[in-house]
């Protein structure tokens, strides 16, 4: 019972490599790891557990979803899918806030090379680029 709590601890003290990207998924994992049926002796174990867990770990910093959806191996559909998990009540609003965020860091990429004064060639490349993105995009 206790080696998803050891896996997730090891994980998150790791001083080698870089696991923020992790963490949201190793949360869920222990969610529904404390929210299994269990025989009762853990069952009543558990309880304790699941209070302190709803504590910490219910209001998760965005952050941690953020960091999902930006490794390279995970897309906004799988942070979805993460959060409809762990809360099923609030995932849509919860969700909507994420993608809001990545809208507007978009906007402000795409503001951010608007103004450069870098070479014409790189600044009608840039425009490009980000013009497929968008039309891709909607």
């Amino acid at each position: 019972f206790l080696k998803v709590f050891y896996d997730a601890t090891n994980l998150f003290s790791t001083t080698k490599h870089v696991t923020t990207n992790l963490v949201f998924e190793e949360i869920v994992s222990i969610y529904h790891h404390l929210y299994m049926l269990h025989n009762e002796h853990i069952r009543a174990l558990t309880c304790k557990m699941q209070e302190k867990f709803d504590k910490y770990f219910k209001g998760y910093n965005i952050l941690f979803a953020i960091a999902v959806v930006l490794d390279p191996r995970f897309k906004l559909s799988y942070l979805k899918y993460l959060i409809g998990n762990l809360d099923k009540p609030d995932a849509i609003v919860k969700y909507e806030i994420i993608e809001s965020i990545f809208h507007k860091l978009y906007a402000e990429y795409i503001n951010m090379y608007e103004d450069s004064d870098t070479c014409n060639m790189q600044r009608t490349n840039a425009s490009t680029s980000t013009t497929i993105a968008t039309e891709e995009y909607k």
